[in-house]
């Protein structure tokens, strides 16, 4: 309905509220970010969260680097049998990164959570090959792959340093499929 509003409300003990100055600032207004302050604590901590420099993310190569930093860790953890820490990592630092690097090589704006409005901002192409990426933990060995050849086209095309000497050292070996697997 017209009438529909969405309310963000966060609590937590006054002990950890310092910790509102490690968010990411994105053009905060105070104003409608306090409705309840008896002691103005709130209100000056808020008032110092605005005063920091707006979020920005990281450039692209570095976002490249460390989405083939944790390909090599989902790797890792998968030769060791740490079927859920691979999939962890694949998750939030492989297909988050290359969410990063999608929204780069489209030119659309960098929230600071990559996937946020991913399915209003990325074209329906790219976001079919970040969803072949992101796989449950059964399928991994087929995503790192696929992760990983998106990674090597997007770096191509945003004219990143593409790491060639990594990426052709990487095992395609495939690696043991889970215990709990039916194959």
């Amino acid at each position: 309905t017209p009438q529909l509003q969405r309310i963000g409300l966060h609590v937590q003990d006054v002990a950890r509220m310092l910790g509102l100055l490690g968010w990411p600032v994105c053009s905060p207004d105070v104003a409608r970010m306090l409705v309840k302050d008896e002691d103005g604590l709130l209100a000056g901590l808020l008032e110092r969260f605005a005063e920091q420099p707006d979020w920005t993310p990281e450039d692209t190569q570095t976002t490249f680097d460390n989405v083939l930093n944790a390909l090599v860790a989902v790797r890792g953890f998968l030769r060791r049998g740490e079927w859920l820490r691979a999939h962890e990592w694949h998750s939030l630092w492989v297909v988050g990164g290359l969410t990063r690097l999608a929204r780069h090589a489209e030119e659309v704006s960098q929230p600071p959570t990559a996937a946020r409005w991913a399915e209003r901002d990325l074209s329906a192409g790219v976001l079919n090959r970040l969803q072949d990426c992101a796989v449950g933990v059964a399928e991994l060995e087929a995503g790192w792959q696929k992760a990983l050849t998106l990674a090597t086209e997007l770096a191509a095309l945003l004219s990143l340093n593409g790491r060639a000497e990594l990426s052709s050292a990487f095992s395609l070996t495939p690696a043991p499929s889970p215990p709990f697997s039916d194959g």
